[in-house]
């Protein structure tokens, strides 16, 4: 017997951006929430890092980090890439640490 997904109802579809210091200078993107939507965080990050010419992976249940601030350029390359993710749908929280 099969026992339904009831957390991937429950949860909101929501994607978080935020940046997360990485020594003096450097910075890391995080993008959290993709899985919501059903999108392969694998296949997800190898765009990221061709299309940013950075490394990016999956960390955790659902969370992408890319290497460098790019989180201006996610509002508009995601929507683009993938259809199901309204621009309306993303959402900044700004600078946060990494736990």
């Amino acid at each position: 017997m099969m026992k339904a997904k009831k957390k991937e109802a429950e949860q909101e579809k929501k994607i978080i951006l935020s940046i997360a210091p990485r020594g003096k200078k450097k910075a890391v993107t995080v993008v959290q929430g993709m899985k919501t939507f059903g999108i392969d965080l694998k296949v997800a990050s190898k765009f990221f890092s061709s299309k940013f010419a950075c490394s990016s992976s999956v960390t955790g249940d659902d969370e992408i980090v890319i290497q460098g601030d790019v989180k201006d350029e996610l509002f508009d390359v995601l929507p683009a890439k993938f259809p199901e993710i309204d621009e309306d749908l993303i959402d900044d929280i700004g600078e946060r640490k990494r736990s």
